[in-house]
């Protein structure tokens, strides 16, 4: 089993060479190069970012637009389009990477390993 993942990909991120002035998700939110900034798909509540980081291929962020601390405080309008874009996603990276499985977590708040 290997003892430490090797992302030698993430190195700028990790050594502060690449760390944006304003939050990272609020600047992608409001992007206008979905290509240069990696995003996949936007809906009315949410948006789909590859991650420019990732720990494994296909390693793809569903986001709110609206900031919150807990999944619980999206309206049940918000929660469905995320739900529904997370479902979109998970169908496009089946058909294009044919994945044995899927991993789809969340982590909220810094002890569940939010980095960002």
């Amino acid at each position: 089993m290997m003892e430490h993942l090797w992302a030698p990909w993430r190195n700028r991120y990790v050594t502060g060479e690449e760390k944006p002035s304003e939050d990272l998700f609020q600047r992608l939110a409001n992007s206008t190069d979905d290509t240069a900034d990696l995003i996949l798909a936007r809906t009315k509540a949410s948006f789909a970012v590859l991650n420019r980081y990732p720990y494994n291929l296909g390693h793809v962020l569903v986001c709110p637009y609206r900031e919150v601390d807990d999944l619980a405080s999206l309206s049940t309008q918000e929660s469905a389009d995320l739900w529904t874009l997370v479902n979109r996603m998970t169908d496009a990276l089946r058909r294009v990477m044919k994945p044995e499985g899927f991993n789809i977590g969340i982590n909220l708040g810094t002890a569940a390993g939010a980095g960002v």
